[in-house]
């Protein structure tokens, strides 16, 4: 089988010069407020994706944004000076409004068209270009077959991706990463870089999402029994359950059991979920919603995942009351233990 590298491009979190629009550069802004939140959200993020190493460029602001999710991974950040932001010079601190009416021409040809005229500090997109990609390849040697992410700047990751998947320049301004948001990267056992996702910030969605909600108005439904159907255990009791705790009107009841790798659906507290366990919680946390038993197996065959997905047929009606008077009973046991 076919063992990928896979990279994960970020960018940092917000900082106030961000939020001003102002060229940041090697200035050494840190993070704000929402940038640290960013932050603590893509570290919940990564808890249960794989990661071997965190690269990080030596700037405050980045290293704010990697530490919370290596320490999720149990990882140290690793500075590395090729991922540092494109040194923009006298421009940094200002905004392209200012810039703009200073500088003229010479700063409207470079922002119309950024690889083909020169900027103050780095002097060029091709010195970028000469200091950052280096960096990536030294990495894509020694972490083949690995999950690696590297932690820098919009402008820098922006720049040095254009020239890893040998894209035309003007990709550059017809792209765009927000704020801790993953861009990712897969090389393939034959070197083949293929990009697989861009500007990924999903984490920021789903927390903008849920801040929206009213409870009075919206009940989430946590269905425990679906974690033995996910192999990646992305959002297992008690992560999962704990992330929609606010919002919670209803869970869901069912059990299964994996034989050589397919889910097989049984008699609650026969299988892999802890029902115990999570009844026990919901009682200590004092919930007071629903609870409703989904079987989804029968006492006298086993249905395959298809069958369960088409409720027809005497396969799936054979033996179904009775595997539901057996569910009750069971789970009337464990309520009452």
């Amino acid at each position: 089988m076919e063992k990928k590298t896979r990279f994960y491009l970020i960018r940092h979190g917000e900082t106030d010069w961000n939020k001003g629009g102002r060229y940041q550069g090697w200035t050494d802004i840190e993070l704000n407020d929402a940038g640290r939140e960013q932050a603590r959200l893509l570290g919940l993020r990564f808890r249960h994706m794989p990661l071997d190493a965190v690269y990080v460029s030596p700037l405050k602001r980045a290293i704010a944004t990697a530490e919370p999710m290596a320490k999720a991974k149990g990882l140290t950040p690793i500075v590395d000076e090729h991922f540092k932001e494109i040194n923009f010079g006298e421009w940094e601190g200002s905004t392209i409004a200012q810039l703009s009416e200073k500088y003229g021409k010479a700063y409207t040809d470079f922002f119309d068209d950024p690889f083909s005229y020169p900027m103050p500090g780095e002097g060029s997109f091709q010195n970028v270009i000469r200091r950052s990609v280096p960096g990536f390849e030294a990495l894509e040697r020694k972490h083949k077959g690995q999950n690696v992410a590297i932690v820098s700047h919009g402008g820098l990751l922006r720049v040095m991706l254009v020239a890893l998947l040998g894209m035309d320049i003007h990709f550059y301004r017809k792209t765009w990463m927000t704020n801790t948001s993953i861009t990712m990267l897969d090389i393939a056992e034959d070197g083949r870089r293929l990009l697989m996702t861009l500007n990924d910030k999903a984490h920021l969605e789903l927390a903008e999402l849920l801040g929206m909600l009213d409870k009075e108005v919206f009940g989430a439904i946590y269905d425990p029994g679906n974690d033995v159907f996910d192999p990646l255990r992305e959002r297992p009791f008690p992560e999962g359950y704990a992330a929609i705790r606010p919002y919670l009107g209803h869970v869901h009841i069912k059990d299964a059991v994996l034989s050589e790798g397919v889910p097989l659906c049984v008699k609650p507290g026969t299988g892999l979920v802890d029902y115990k366990g999570i009844l026990d919680a919901l009682d200590q946390d004092g919930y007071d919603g629903w609870l409703s038993l989904e079987p989804h197996y029968r006492k006298d065959v086993i249905l395959t995942q298809g069958q369960m997905r088409i409720p027809q047929g005497s396969d799936f009606s054979r033996g179904g009351r009775e595997a539901l008077r057996e569910s009750a009973v069971a789970l009337k046991a464990m309520l009452g233990s």
